[in-house]
């Protein structure tokens, strides 16, 4: 018996639809928080109101549900947004006396911790520095913040690692956009990622290291594996020659990201395949499909196979550094596995709807981020594409499926590849 295609406009798609555009139109109008609040609680309000067994028939009751449903998901999607950003700028780390000029052009002596996995690119060592405390009028302050530091280490001599704590000199300045037409919101990119400042220290010799180390045992466990895989991938493709190997395996295992441009990277934009360099949801639904296939082969049970697939699944999303991509496909697996420990059956579109749904309430500014929107726009192509559509593709042998997918994949991505990369392609595999 043939199956119904599956339903595309359900109610959690259309709260997700809401809830972004409630972040995308405070983003763009600045708009407050009292009239996004007195939507929340109307909203509320009435959704209560229409639950009353006996109560006066004045609307539809059906319209009148999805109204304020879509009223409440939008203001709650503005008024997170508005409180992300009003504690990005409440930072102490951006009210530094020294900072107040745009100009600024001394440097500030700070303490504080790495806080992300560093690279060298080209001539400069990067990484993610969590700011403590700064030195000025002759004493320290606490001034917490983030900065994304490069250091001049031409020999690449320094070695870091997550956690240790430094003390450095830094040239701290704020992010400037590029005023070029359709240039990328650098500012707001950075402060998605929850970067306040960008610094930098002009010679390796003047960072010292300070007792102590920060970030946790167990994010300091799976920095260290991750460095310690890259570092193999560096042994077993050494030198200029393996760059573009380990680029290649480090973006797709790992998802090593910023490790520079290399010489393939033109030649994959142009032949619009360039998305395969970032990691993507499908590795880890690959890892829990043959995880999920070994522990049925070995009988161990409904709930320690759910403990096993939890635990492994929470470090590898750890280990890759936690994207966009990895969390949506983690998210929606959580979901469909509590739906089966619930006795419900959870659809994907309806999986994929709330892990947006949750990834846009954790970081509602990743709403703007090319990861985000090509990750869940190739999904939902996907997911788009199990209706009969393409009859002619679906007749083709062996690969007919496939190739219908592919084609809901590239129907769905390429207007945005268009408007973020200005490349348009025939067909996206």
């Amino acid at each position: 018996m043939p199956t119904a295609p599956p339903r595309i406009f359900t109610l959690p798609f259309g709260c997700v639809l809401a809830f972004a555009g409630g972040v995308g139109a405070t983003r763009w109008l600045s708009s407050p928080t009292e009239p996004l609040l007195l939507l929340i609680s109307c909203s509320a309000a009435v959704f209560s109101f229409l639950q009353i067994p006996r109560r006066p028939q004045v609307l539809p009751r059906p319209a009148l549900l999805a109204t304020s449903l879509v009223a409440f998901f939008f203001g709650t999607g503005g008024w997170l947004e508005a409180f992300h950003h009003r504690q990005f700028a409440s930072a102490p780390l951006l009210h530094v006396p020294a900072l107040i000029s745009e100009s600024a052009s001394d440097a500030l002596l700070v303490q504080g911790w790495v806080a992300g996995d560093p690279i060298f690119r080209r001539d400069r060592l990067r990484f993610v520095f969590q700011v403590e405390k700064g030195w000025w009028h002759g004493t320290w302050h606490s001034c917490p913040g983030t900065v994304r530091v490069s250091v001049r280490d031409p020999e690449r001599q320094v070695r870091l690692r997550y956690g240790e704590r430094l003390e450095m000199p830094l040239r701290l300045r704020r992010a400037r956009n590029f005023m070029n037409p359709g240039a990328i919101d650098y500012r707001r990119s950075l402060e998605a990622e929850g970067i306040h400042l960008l610094g930098s220290c002009k010679n390796r010799r003047l960072l010292r290291r300070i007792p102590g180390l920060r970030g946790g045992s167990i994010p300091s466990l799976a920095h260290a594996l991750r460095r310690r895989l890259l570092s193999r991938l560096e042994n077993a493709f050494p030198g200029e020659s393996g760059e573009e190997s380990r680029r290649f395996l480090g973006a797709i295992l790992l998802g090593e990201r910023d490790g520079g441009e290399g010489r393939y990277d033109p030649l994959l934009r142009k032949s619009g395949v360039y998305h395969i360099l970032s990691i993507s949801g499908l590795h880890f639904v690959l890892l829990m499909a043959c995880l999920h296939r070994l522990a049925r082969s070995i009988r161990v049970g409904a709930g320690p196979e759910t403990i096993l697939l939890g635990l492994i699944g929470g470090f590898y999303v750890l280990l890759s550094g936690g994207d966009d991509p990895i969390l949506r496909s983690a998210l929606a697996g959580l979901v469909q596995t509590m739906g089966r420990w619930t006795g419900r059956r959870v659809s994907a579109w309806n999986a994929q709807s709330e892990a947006a749904l949750l990834l846009l309430a954790y970081r509602p500014l990743h709403l703007f981020q090319p990861g985000f929107q090509l990750s869940f726009l190739a999904t939902f192509g996907i997911l788009a594409g199990a209706r009969p559509w393409w009859p002619h593709l679906r007749r083709v042998p062996v690969a007919g499926e496939a190739l219908a997918v592919s084609a809901s994949a590239w129907v769905a991505s390429s207007p945005l590849m268009a408007a973020l990369f200005f490349r348009s392609h025939r067909w996206r595999w």
